[in-house]
């Protein structure tokens, strides 16, 4: 009887040849490359959009409050979601729950 615990795979190096080419050699260089100039070209493309909504909004009246790692915009007549809301600091990976409450009591308060 065959002892159940015991692997029945071998997992030395040379069983897993077959695997060398769906690593990081599977894709070329120049395609990476190009992957990274689209994705720098479209967090561009979203910044300057994001500028643009943020300059209309103080246009329209808003004001910017900066909050830590957050940033909220408030429209003090206007009472639109489009006009009130809050957004990440620019370069802010993550933000904590609390921060994003903080931002919230701001504009509830």
């Amino acid at each position: 009887m065959q002892d159940e615990t015991a692997s029945s795979v071998d997992l030395s190096d040379d069983t897993n040849d077959s695997l060398d080419g769906l690593m990081g050699d599977a894709i070329p260089d120049d395609v990476l490359k190009q992957d990274a100039d689209a994705v720098r070209q479209v967090r561009r493309s979203l910044r300057n959009i994001q500028a643009h909504m943020l300059q209309a909004h103080l246009n329209l009246g808003a004001s910017r409050h900066d909050l830590g790692l957050v940033e909220a915009l408030y429209h003090p007549s206007n009472t639109l979601s489009h006009l009130n809301y809050i957004v990440p600091r620019r370069n802010t990976a993550w933000i904590p729950a609390q921060e994003i409450r903080k931002g919230l009591d701001f504009l509830r308060g």
